[in-house]
């Protein structure tokens, strides 16, 4: 994982699971999605594939990649944000997504109740670096 990323992840519990199965369980992922998901966040995935933890001052939970279009399906985001793809939340009312309506995507935080209207949504990055900074850096 970059040094950069490992950074502001030392305190997640990450579960682990093979590269090659992470890599072929996304291709999968990617084609139910419509999504191709950014190398940064495919690097984290690779080698923490679901997890929590703190980042900074914020709660992070990420999904498992197998998890994704459950998860994607439970929230309801193809009928009320069709141009979300979430991947985690803080543990409570938000998600945190890429928007496919951006190249390349930005990671939002959309509030779980009002996922369709984008007063909900705040952008956190335009990669899953700046994003990881973005919550690191949250007071």
């Amino acid at each position: 994982m970059e040094k950069a990323i490992a950074q502001f992840t030392q305190q997640i519990e990450c579960e682990t699971t093979d590269p090659r199965d992470v890599a072929e369980t996304l291709k999968e992922v990617e084609a139910k999605l419509k999504v191709s998901f950014p190398d940064d966040y495919i690097n984290f995935i690779t080698v923490c594939n679901g997890g929590e933890g703190i980042v900074g001052n914020s709660y992070l939970a990420m999904w498992d990649v197998k998890e994704l279009v459950s998860l994607n399906e439970d929230y309801g985001v193809a009928e009320f944000a069709p141009w979300i793809v979430l991947f985690g939340g803080n543990g409570g009312g938000l998600g945190y997504g890429f928007d496919k309506r951006s190249h390349p995507m930005r990671i939002v935080e959309v509030d779980y109740v009002c996922i369709d209207d984008p007063a909900c949504q705040i952008e956190c990055g335009q990669s899953f670096l700046q994003f990881l900074e973005f919550l690191f850096e949250r007071s």
